[in-house]
């Protein structure tokens, strides 16, 4: 038992004795007794009226006993005696009191989730697996994260650890190998979604059922003294601090805490070490916590890490189901729907690698049922998506549209998207790092971009943050959009808005510019025809080669002239 478990049960203790007690008090020491943190009768003894230099600590296991005798011992146990027929409760049965109530609130709380376009889905019956991740320290910098990464091909990974086999998220959580689990992945990769699974399945009975299921949110948390034992005794609704903590030292809790990594600034510290205190002294409950980046900073030890896995085909189907027979309202309209939206992805394979994530999912499925079919290029399906963002994605998340600066609310969905196209552009025009920005680099874009103060540029991209999920705070003062793909279609519509293909073209030899010019092919034709002739005129100025320049001659003759398209083989 801890010191302030001790100093409680005293307190308890000295209550009884003065004969100032209640029902609560004599229930902790009815508890207490069982458990072994309290012994009535015995040679090694702390009297309670006694000189503590004579007192005997009985320890083991990180427990303090407190062990009474004489007449103290006998006055306590003709209390218990009398107190009333009924049986004492063991800590069997007050387990199941408690858990009967926490059930009751996960399932009122989490047994759905609230999809975009207010869609509803019950948690349980959507699934993930996950990747064992393997050890990865480092400091939360802009180079500690880019080392060693591909910056475009990694970017949803960046700060995470090499990743190991792929298996089911449920039997992870539920086995001994994984007492403590800490669960990473992108935004929008299904972190919540999991650890609501396994709150609501723990509720249910069907996931550690003998446990006691605790979720906290933690970007909730806004108490400068936050207490995590103070929180999980207002959960289970005790009178005494003692019975919680006797619940607790016996191993009996699922703690489920969500976004490590949102917890405020400000707070950022004192919740760290709260956690690292609390997983200490009560080890032998099951603790799962979700976080986006790998950082030593985030880690508490020792949590063993695994990362959220994309979504397989039959898990993109299955979510597909869920989200359109929540919307049509029967199974038979959610089956057909389902199958008419499978057809469309398989024939439209960009869009299909997309939809690998909840978030992109579920964003493609409400592209898909307002206009009954999918955008045929990735540029509108990126606009519809962005504007759908931008316009209710806060409403999706509980959020009100009241909330941030006066300034940033006042923005069209036009202005906001010019915004961020400048935002955009100007990171991905440094080619050393073109994803990763400083909190101060951001708020100073901002700043610039609207001819205001870097504080009111502060406020706006706390708006940005909060609102969309656009931007998002991957560290602790490290930024960066929440998909590259947004990025790059917000470049792209930078230079449509321009109308400045020169500019464009600068980039045409930088490999990271690759989709933004890929996007620009989906341009009407008279403008993709003129990028098209900028793009040769540029590639040409630097084939002075006589050889190649006949070669280059032909292709475009072959080219010009051909009428019938061919399926090249591949290049081996």
């Amino acid at each position: 038992m801890t010191e302030s478990m001790t100093e409680s049960l005293q307190a308890i203790l000295r209550r009884v004795v003065a004969g100032s007690f209640n029902e609560a008090d004599i229930q902790a020491i009815a508890i207490a007794i069982p458990t072994g943190q309290l012994v009535l009768a015995g040679e090694r003894a702390i009297a309670m009226s006694g000189d503590a230099n004579d007192s005997v600590n009985v320890t083991g296991n990180n427990n303090q006993v407190i062990v009474i005798k004489g007449a103290e011992a006998d006055a306590i146990t003709q209390l218990l005696q009398q107190r009333s027929p009924e049986p004492m409760m063991s800590v069997d049965a007050l387990v199941q009191q408690v858990r009967s109530r926490a059930a009751v609130k996960i399932l009122n709380l989490f047994s759905k989730i609230q999809l975009l376009k207010k869609c509803q889905v019950e948690v349980d019956r959507l699934y993930v697996d996950v990747y064992v991740l393997e050890t990865r320290e480092f400091r939360a910098t802009i180079p500690g994260l880019l080392a060693g990464q591909d910056m475009r091909g990694q970017f949803e990974r960046l700060g995470l650890g090499q990743r190991g086999e792929r298996l089911p998220g449920f039997a992870i959580a539920a086995s001994e190998e994984y007492p403590r689990l800490i669960v990473f992945g992108k935004p929008g990769s299904g972190k919540s979604t999991f650890l609501r699974h396994l709150a609501v399945s723990c509720a249910k009975g069907e996931f550690l059922g003998d446990y006691i299921p605790v979720l906290l949110e933690l970007r909730d948390v806004n108490e400068a003294d936050f207490s995590l034992l103070q929180y999980i005794h207002s959960e289970f609704e005790m009178e005494q601090v003692a019975q919680t903590q006797q619940i607790l030292h016996q191993g009996r809790v699922l703690i489920l805490l969500d976004g490590l990594d949102e917890v405020p600034s400000s707070l950022q510290q004192t919740v760290q070490i709260e956690l690292r205190k609390f997983a200490k002294r009560y080890a032998k409950n099951r603790f799962i916590l979700t976080c986006r980046t790998q950082t030593t900073e985030y880690i508490p030890e020792p949590f063993q890490a695994v990362e959220v896995a994309d979504f397989k085909p039959e898990q993109v189907e299955c979510f597909a189901l869920n989200w359109f027979t929540a919307m049509a309202g029967s199974p038979e309209q959610g089956e057909a729907l389902k199958n008419h939206f499978m057809e469309k992805l398989r024939d439209s394979p960009p869009t299909a690698e997309l939809t690998v994530t909840p978030v992109l999912l579920s964003l493609t499925c409400w592209i898909f049922d307002d206009l009954k079919c999918l955008p045929q290029r990735r540029s509108d399906l990126y606009r519809d998506g962005l504007n759908l963002l931008l316009q209710q994605w806060d409403e999706g998340r509980g959020i009100s549209r009241d909330s941030g600066c006066d300034r940033y609310r006042q923005l069209t969905t036009e202005d906001r998207i010019q915004l961020l196209s400048y935002i955009a552009v100007r990171k991905f025009e440094q080619a050393e790092n073109f994803v990763l920005f400083e909190a101060a680099e951001l708020c100073d874009y901002i700043a610039k971009h609207f001819q205001i103060s870097v504080g009111e540029g502060r406020e706006v991209l706390g708006a940005i943050a909060q609102q969309h999920g656009l931007l998002i705070e991957r560290v602790q003062g490290i930024w960066s959009f929440s998909h590259l793909t947004f990025q790059e279609y917000l470049v792209f519509q930078w230079f449509v808005n321009k109308l400045d293909w020169p500019a464009l073209i600068r980039h045409i030899s930088d490999q990271h510019w690759r989709e933004v010019f890929l996007l620009a092919t989906d341009l009407p034709s008279q403008q993709a025809t003129f990028l098209l002739s900028l793009m040769k005129e540029t590639i040409d100025t630097w084939t002075n080669d006589h050889k190649l320049q006949n070669f280059l001659g032909w292709v475009r003759k072959m080219a010009t002239g051909i009428q019938y398209l061919y399926k090249l083989p591949l290049l081996r």
